[in-house]
């Protein structure tokens, strides 16, 4: 048997051991045969100094709450955080082959991590992209070596342990168990006796540690100890470091935040606080802040979005990612490089563009760096609503929309519900008489008129008008295609506004504005829509970001310190 076919046969082995199971991880809280817990032996909780009180009360002055929290839940990681996860693991690899995605929709995909299992197609591109990634480590005798950190030319089951428990304790964010230590190695004697090498059972082992439902899905269950008075527990110290890391990090936790779980630090408010401004502190938390906002304002569509390119030729490859980089550089600037009010995202005139982008917004710079830049005095253009990503993503092919840019502000960055439209309704909106010109404000008029549309239409299409002035890609214009002038005027919530800069301005002071972005960085922490339980927490976390300048770093580190982040009920 060849080299390779060999350790196609070892990654297969890999494979079957490991994640056959994933498939009905989602319905059956079991990991590799275990119990919602993972029969894991922890550091104890319950009672600690950081606990709080039955019904709420943590480090936060969480104010109590009624119901309870969430139920423990299993979160697939996303691709995102997997490829970074095996780097952290392997060491420098070329990207990776695509694992499958969450499905689209209009929820976070932090909340479909919760609920999406894998699928047949899914199990083969964890097999593929695992396999892709050994290749590349355990097809260089020095990278190998190093990974495995000892050499030897048949089975050394000392060496094996040593790196086993060491690897699997990254690749699980947590111990293994000795029965688990024990099957591995197993695993591992078998695939070197048959193929001869003691790198082909190592490699056997790592297949299978990777393709495991136990690094594949983030494990939140808790404690199993209720805390007093309570039908709840804690997460448990490994459980909270993976959350602290993969919330802030976008990656499994590095060995000092392992350690910290480990020593009973994370079970503390000093210990917990400590790693959290770690983390916080550290360069490796722009990926976790960047996934955050490309989940939360959904900036991968630019990638897929669909325009006429005899309209819009400039729409190029690079264009779309450097959309994508212009507010995700804009965040990085406010919330962490200056730290400053983060209500600025709404009216600021300061953006991040290169020279292609900046032909888009008549901001004369050269290279292809994105570079720090204001917006022209006499466009109407304001912070991240008059972004050409998030004005196009919303729009058709060749005109805008402006009811789904009213949608998308009314219900990601104002959290209001937008019911789907009644059954069999007429969505088409009739063309006027022939030869009359009408503006696309008159032709919305209708929707608001219209005794089946208008409680709806009343709240988006006012607010998407404004932003009339900035076409399909988001280039400023004073007409309408049909000549007719341009009125962004209108209302949000009984306050007026004449443009959309000045909406950005309306909305920059509206508590309720501030109150949702508080929700949904929460929602994406949990990775779930909150429950009674957790509304005591959000408006506490609102309070006391209002409190603190409505700045990024004090709201992550109350967050991670409240119960909300804490506490979890018994798996359902």
């Amino acid at each position: 048997m060849t080299l390779d076919a060999r350790r196609g046969l070892g990654n297969r082995v890999g494979l079957l051991f490991g994640l056959t199971s994933s498939l009905l991880l989602a319905c059956t809280g079991m990991l590799d045969g275990q119990g919602p817990s993972g029969g894991m032996s922890l550091p104890g909780t319950a009672g600690t100094s950081n606990q709080g009180t039955a019904g709420g009360g943590g480090t936060t002055g969480v104010a109590p709450a009624t119901g309870a929290p969430a139920s423990g839940q299993f979160r697939r990681v996303s691709p995102e955080q997997y490829g970074r996860a095996m780097r952290d693991l392997l060491g420098p690899l070329e990207t990776l082959p695509p694992i499958e995605a969450f499905p689209a929709g209009d929820s976070l995909k932090a909340i479909a991590a919760s609920i999406t299992s894998v699928s047949p197609t899914g199990v083969e591109d964890f097999e593929t992209a695992s396999t892709a990634a050994l290749e590349a480590v355990f097809g260089d005798a020095a990278r190998r070596d190093k990974l495995i950190g000892c050499t030897a030319a048949a089975w050394d089951e000392a060496c094996a342990k040593t790196f086993l428990q060491s690897f699997g304790r990254r690749a699980w964010r947590r111990p293994l168990e000795a029965d688990e230590v024990t099957r591995y190695l197993a695993l591992g004697a078998a695939q070197s006796a048959a193929y001869g090498t003691f790198a082909d059972g190592v490699r056997a082992m790592v297949s299978a540690l990777l393709q495991s439902p136990n690094f594949v899905y983030r494990t939140e269950v808790g404690t199993g100890m209720p805390l007093p008075g309570t039908s709840w527990s804690r997460f448990s110290a490994y459980e909270t470091a993976s959350r602290l890391s993969f919330f802030l990090w976008g990656t499994i936790p590095d060995e000092q935040l392992l350690n910290a779980a480990e020593s009973g630090a994370l079970d503390t408010p000093d210990g917990l606080q400590a790693e959290a401004q770690r983390l916080i502190s550290s360069p490796r938390i722009v990926d976790g802040v960047d996934d955050m906002v490309s989940d939360m304002l959904g900036l991968d569509s630019v990638l897929l979005m669909s325009k006429d390119a005899s309209l819009y030729p400039q729409l190029t490859t690079t264009l779309r990612e450097e959309m994508r980089q212009e507010i995700l550089l804009l965040f990085r600037d406010i919330a962490m490089t200056r730290g400053a009010d983060m209500m600025e995202l709404f009216d600021t005139k300061t953006t991040f563009v290169n020279e292609e982008l900046g032909k888009l917004y008549g901001i004369s710079v050269t290279g292809a760096n994105m570079q720090a830049a204001q917006h022209p005095a006499n466009i109407p253009r304001a912070g991240i609503l008059t972004s050409a990503l998030l004005l196009s993503v919303q729009d058709k092919r060749s005109q805008t929309s402006p009811t789904r840019r009213g949608a998308f502000v009314r219900k990601v960055l104002m959290c209001d519900t937008i019911p789907d439209p009644p059954a069999n309704v007429v969505t088409t909106i009739p063309d006027p008489p022939a030869g009359t010109v009408v503006s696309r404000k008159q032709q919305l008029a209708g929707h608001i008129t219209n005794a089946s549309c208008g409680a709806c239409h009343s709240l988006m299409d006012p607010v998407g008008l404004a932003f009339e002035n900035f076409d399909a890609l988001g280039i400023y214009r004073t007409n309408e295609e049909n000549g007719l002038p341009i009125d962004p005027s209108g209302s949000v919530d009984g306050t007026a506004f004449t443009t959309a800069a000045e909406l950005g301005a309306v909305l920059r002071k509206s508590d309720k504005v501030r109150e949702c972005m508080v929700r949904r960085i929460y929602r994406y922490t949990m990775g779930r829509k909150e429950n009674d339980y957790d509304k005591a927490q959000i408006a506490t976390l609102a309070a006391s970001f209002a409190t603190d300048g409505q700045r990024f770093a004090p709201l992550l580190m109350n967050l991670v310190h409240s119960d909300g982040f804490l506490n979890v009920s018994p798996v359902q």
